[in-house]
C-alpha cells in the first residue's frame, strides 16, 4: 500500500513520514501481521500530476485553509482516493471537523494514539487489494509423492500461457523447486539477514531475494543457513510477518504467487493458507492419497479467511483409481461440493513423468491435453466468481447447500439395491419358500421340485404359464389344478415344478 506524505516544505513531508512509519512499528506487537506500506514524501504539484497513490495523508503543518484547498483539489482530480489530513491539537475543533469532513476520509490530531491511525489505514488494505494485488495460491499435497512440486511447475508455466505473470514461493527442506529449475543459486543470504535481525523489507531487498531461471520462471529464494534458520523461517511467531510483508509486495508486481508446501508445518505455512485466495489441494489416484485427502480437505475448511478449496487429482499411477470413486468417497463428507473438484483430472503421463533434469517444466514436457488441464485449473482458481453474489450470508449458505443437494450423483457404489422378495407359494396358510442358498440369477434358471402334501385349496390363486411364455395368476379350478397334476410355476428367474404323482407315489424322475 502506497502512502503519499504531503507537506509545504520537505521537512514536513518527512516529518510526516516517520510519524507513519512509527505508528505501523509500534502497533506490529498489538495487531499483528500489518501489510507492507510504502511511504513517500510528495508535493502538491506531484500529486495532481503523478499516477494516484492508495492513501494520501496531509501534514499538521498546513493551516486550515490550506488544507481545506488541497483536498478540494485532490477529490477533483480523483474522487474515490482517501485523504487523511493531521491537524495540530490545538487546530483540532469541532469547527475545523465539521469543515473538513465533506472532502477528508478522516481528520487525526497529532495526539492521537497510533492505533487509531494504524487501524483506519488497514480499513483501505482491502479496496487497494482489489485493485492492484494478485492472486495468492497455496499449493499443498495430500501427501507425499503425488506430485505436488510437479503441479506447481506446470501451474508456473500454464500463467505465462495465458498471460499472465507468476512467481513461486518454495518452503521445501532442500529447496527442491530451485534444484530442479537449475537456478544459479538456490538460497539468499539476504533473506537470512533480515530474518535473523528482523528488518522490515522493501521493495530494493525483496528483489535481491529473487532468482529467474533458465526456463523465465521466477522464484523467491528460501532464506540461507542451516535448519537453525530455517525454524526461524517457518515456526518463529515473531518473524512469519517480514515474510508476509514480502508476499504483499509479491502480490503487487505478479498476478500469481504460487506456494509449494511441500509438507512445512509451522506458523508460516499456517498464516499462508489463511492469507490465500485458493488452497489447492493435490492428491494421486492410489487408495492412500484419497484416505489422506479427507482429512487435508476438513481441514482446510477450518482454517480462516475467505479463500476458497480446490481439489486436484494427479493420476501418478497408470491404473488406479477413477474420478467417479474420488467422488463417491469425497461425498460422504459432510462440507464436501462438487464444484471443490477440479475436473477433468491430470492423466497419466508418461514422458511429463521425468521432466525432472531437463531444465523445463512438467507443462512443457507434457502433451497438449495436460497442458489444457493446468491452464483451465489456473484460470478458474484465479478468475472464481461466486454464483452466489449479492446474497447475504445465510442466503449463501442456503444456496449452497441447494447446490449440493441437487448436483450430487447417484452413489452406485455405496448401496445395495434392496433384495428382492423371495419366490414362494401358498397352500393353506403354510408358506413354502426358497432356501436361503438359492438366489436368482440373470444368467441361469434354475429348477426346484416342491413335494405338496396337500392339494390347494379351490380359491387358493396359482400362478400358471400362459401361452405367449407370460404369467397368469389363475386359481386351481380355473387352472384345472389337482393333487396330482403338474404345474410349473414361474417367478423372478426359478422354474418351479411339482412333481407328477402316480397313485400317491412320487416320480422324482418326471
Amino acid at each position: 500500500m502506497q502512502i503519499a506524505c504531503v507537506g509545504q516544505s520537505a521537512a514536513a513531508r518527512i516529518s510526516l513520514q516517520k510519524f507513519i512509519d512509527n505508528a505501523y512499528q509500534d502497533c506490529r506487537s498489538a495487531v499483528g501481521h500489518l501489510s507492507l506500506i510504502k511511504t513517500y514524501p510528495a508535493s502538491r504539484e506531484e500529486l495532481l500530476v503523478n499516477a494516484p497513490p492508495d492513501v494520501v495523508c496531509v501534514s499538521e503543518l498546513f493551516s486550515l485553509d490550506e488544507a481545506y484547498s488541497l483536498c478540494r483539489e485532490v477529490h477533483a482530480v480523483h474522487p474515490a482516493l482517501p485523504v487523511f489530513v493531521f491537524l495540530s491539537p490545538e487546530r483540532y475543533s469541532l469547527r475545523s471537523l465539521r469543515r473538513l469532513e465533506g472532502v477528508s476520509s478522516e481528520v487525526f490530531s497529532t495526539d492521537d494514539p497510533a492505533l487509531r491511525v494504524v487501524h483506519k489505514l488497514l480499513g483501505i488494505v482491502p479496496q487497494t487489494r482489489q485493485r492492484n494485488y494478485g492472486k495468492l495460491v497455496t499449493v499443498t499435497g495430500a501427501k507425499g509423492g503425488v506430485g505436488t512440486t510437479s503441479i506447481v511447475s506446470g501451474l508456473a508455466h500454464a500463467a505465462q500461457a495465458i498471460g499472465k505473470n507468476s512467481t513461486v514461493l518454495d518452503l521445501s527442506p532442500s529447496s527442491a523447486f530451485a534444484h530442479y529449475m537449475a537456478f544459479p543459486k538456490w538460497q539468499s543470504p539476504d533473506y537470512a539477514a533480515v530474518l535473523v535481525d528482523n528488518i522490515t523489507p522493501d521493495e530494493v531487498l525483496v528483489e535481491r531475494c529473487m532468482a529467474t531461471a533458465p526456463n523465465g520462471i521466477t522464484v523467491l529464494l528460501a532464506p540461507a543457513g542451516g535448519n537453525e534458520i530455517r525454524e526461524i523461517w517457518l515456526r518463529d511467531p515473531s518473524r512469519f510477518e517480514i515474510t508476509l510483508a514480502i508476499v504483499d509486495h509479491l502480490l503487487e508486481l505478479f498476478d500469481v504467487v504460487l506456494v509449494d508446501q511441500a509438507g512445512a508445518e509451522g506458523v508460516l505455512p499456517f498464516a499462508l493458507n489463511c492469507r490465500a485466495d485458493c488452497r489447492l489441494l493435490i492428491a494421486g489416484n492410489d487408495a492412500a492419497s484419497v484416505h489422506l485427502l479427507s482429512a487435508a480437505h476438513t481441514q482446510m475448511l477450518a482454517l480462516p479467511g475467505s479463500g476458497c478449496v480446490r481439489v486436484l487429482q494427479n493420476n501418478v499411477h497408470e491404473f488406479g483409481l477413477t474420478t467417479d470413486d474420488f467422488l463417491d468417497f469425497l461425498y460422504l463428507g459432510e462440507h464436501f461440493e462438487e464444484s471443490m473438484m477440479l475436473s477433468p483430472s491430470v492423466p497419466y503421463e508418461s514422458k511429463g513423468r521425468h521432466w525432472i533434469g531437463t531444465g523445463n517444466t512438467f507443462y512443457t514436457e507434457s502433451g497438449s491435453s495436460v497442458q489444457e488441464i493446468l491452464e483451465r485449473s489456473l484460470r478458474r482458481m484465479i478468475n472464481e466468481g461466486t454464483e452466489a453474489a449479492g446474497l447475504s450470508l445465510q442466503e449463501s449458505r442456503v444456496f449452497s447447500g441447494l447446490k449440493r443437494l441437487l448436483s450430487r450423483p447417484r452413489l452406485k457404489r455405496q448401496f445395495v439395491s434392496a433384495a428382492k422378495p423371495v419366490p414362494r407359494l401358498e397352500q393353506n396358510t403354510a408358506v413354502n419358500t426358497c432356501p436361503a442358498k438359492l438366489k436368482p440369477s440373470r444368467k441361469t434358471n434354475l429348477t426346484m421340485r416342491l413335494h405338496l402334501d396337500e392339494p390347494p385349496a379351490p380359491d387358493a390363486e396359482r400362478i400358471v404359464p400362459a401361452d405367449d411364455g407370460g404369467l397368469n395368476t389363475k386359481t386351481a379350478k380355473e387352472a384345472g389344478a389337482g393333487a396330482a397334476e403338474a404345474k410349473e410355476v414361474i417367478t423372478n428367474g426359478f422354474f418351479y415344478q411339482p412333481p407328477q404323482v402316480q397313485d400317491g407315489l412320487s416320480n422324482p424322475d418326471a
